[in-house]
């Protein structure tokens, strides 16, 4: 096939490439040259996108199965990492208010991690907290670990779903179907940033009878866990994780030239996995 010929990717004839309609089978060939630009989108527009998503997601869909890109998908990775690495991070606090996990002995009357440490910045002392420093610490060394878990299943779920969409007969390529997975997740980001606030007023743990034991931790987590708002927390992420299938469906069906029926197979083997590794 010549750079002046083109294949019509529904009935697979070559034809001019000027052709907008194939003559063979009347095919719309308009969002096929439209996928061969190479048009690319930047940050800004991603973003974008992402806020489309929640507010236009079929028009979005539509686009993204037009000029995939990765951003979108890495951004919404980024905020639910910090978003749930957060969340840990009041629940240990919470503990800490109750003794869980400081030390035994003689340390368990001491201010554990209050040790102030003093810093100047442009010659003004700033007194910060052990703790502080630990929490900064963990919240960023979490997330990119985290991160990291995320995007590994983003692609071993991407390639599934390639599998999954050849087998029935599905037309879009891995970059197509990871941009949408990317996308798909926004509502997951929403969703754990919601659940961020309300885990600030998780009520406490009673208090501990002895500092240090694992048993008490593991009661204590359990006690907040089967608390009333936790529940609600519970509700709200599987609201979310609907609306992300949903949206996720409809991209894979309009990307793979597929029924609604068939993109929600599609989605829903890798996601079920990723529901998996994250609960």
């Amino acid at each position: 096939m010549s750079e002046e010929s083109q294949k019509c990717p529904a009935c697979e004839e070559v034809i001019p490439v000027e052709y907008v309609i194939c003559p063979f089978c009347a095919f719309d060939l308009t969002e096929e040259k439209i996928r061969r630009s190479g048009i690319k989108i930047n940050t800004s527009e991603s973003i974008d996108r992402i806020k489309r998503t929640v507010t236009a997601p079929f028009p979005v869909a539509k686009e993204i199965s037009l000029i995939p890109d990765r951003r979108g998908g890495t951004l919404n990775l980024i905020v639910i990492s910090m978003a749930m690495i957060m969340q840990l991070i009041i629940v240990i606090r919470k503990l800490d208010k109750t003794g869980y996990i400081r030390s035994s002995g003689s340390m368990a009357d001491t201010n554990y991690l209050e040790t102030r440490i003093p810093l100047y910045f442009f010659d003004i002392p700033i007194n910060i907290t052990e703790r502080f420093i630990f929490t900064i610490v963990f919240l960023f060394s979490g997330s990119l670990a985290l991160f990291m878990m995320l995007y590994l299943a983003w692609k071993i779920g991407t390639r599934m779903m390639v599998f999954v969409s050849r087998t029935l007969g599905g037309k879009a390529d891995q970059e197509h179907i990871r941009s949408i997975l990317g996308y798909s997740l926004t509502p997951i980001a929403i969703g754990e940033t919601v659940s961020l606030f309300f885990f600030l007023f998780l009520g406490l743990p009673s208090e501990a009878s002895s500092a240090g034991n694992w048993e008490a931790i593991d009661d204590a987590v359990k006690e907040m866990v089967n608390s009333g708002l936790m529940s609600f927390i519970k509700v709200i992420m599987l609201l979310c994780w609907a609306w992300m299938i949903f949206i996720s469906s409809y991209g894979m069906g309009r990307a793979n030239r597929l029924s609604p029926f068939e993109g929600f197979i599609v989605t829903i083997v890798p996601i079920g996995i990723l529901l998996l590794m994250l609960y």
